[in-house]
């Protein structure tokens, strides 16, 4: 019966869906460039913001069309939700990185972020059976997904963090603590842009790599 039906066969032809829960999240701290750490077995999630172009009327004798204006509209900030930790390890790095802004206790602020870091996220593509460990990255500490061209990548350069919040206690809930982490970044690599594949150009900065 299945063979009969061209609206089943259309849907199978069409292949494997890349999957919303199939990513990963490095980040590089300032004080170690040389290190990634994979933090996605705590990050809850990852949206990747959009670029776009401004649009202006052009209108003559009644009608109008759309042009596009010469400048990019383009928000250099994103954040991540984090489930804290038992040691506090993990939060406590980010309030390091944080505290070369801004520190609340001893009145410091900055004007200039010299402490800048990366974060890289980068999700599986193509067709993959359960069978396919080679796709990930098989040690003692990480089960993270290997880097490879053919994955999709996007890295955040120069970033530093504007905010961390506290931890939210609550007397009637046993769920898991969970606080963010607000970024901001100088450079950014995305797939496709700049000529490049899926995987991005793999390069940029300005201030740090």
């Amino acid at each position: 019966m299945g063979f009969n039906n061209s609206a089943v066969q259309a849907m199978l032809a069409s292949g494997a869906d890349a999957q919303q829960n199939m990513f990963d999240i490095w980040v590089t701290f300032p004080w170690n460039a040389n290190d990634e750490v994979v933090i996605s077995t705590r990050a809850q999630n990852f949206q990747i913001k959009e670029a776009a172009v401004g649009m202006d009327d052009r209108k003559y004798h009644g009608s109008s069309v759309k042009v596009p204006k010469t400048s990019i509209e383009f928000d250099r900030t994103f954040s991540l939700e984090f489930r804290l930790d038992a040691s506090y390890s993990l939060y406590q790095q980010f309030i390091t990185w944080h505290q070369t802004v801004a520190d609340p206790v001893n009145g410091g602020v900055a004007n200039w972020a010299n402490s800048t870091g990366k974060v890289r996220v980068q999700a599986l593509t193509g067709t993959y059976a359960a069978t396919s460990v080679n796709t990930y990255i098989d040690t003692a500490t990480t089960y993270a997904i290997n880097d490879s061209s053919d994955n999709a990548e996007w890295t955040f350069y120069d970033v530093w963090v504007s905010k961390v919040t506290q931890p939210n206690f609550n007397g009637e809930d046993g769920g898991a603590l969970k606080y963010t982490v607000e970024f901001a970044f100088g450079d950014c690599d995305y797939p496709f842009y700049a000529g490049s594949g899926i995987a991005g150009l793999q390069n940029g900065g300005f201030v740090a790599n």
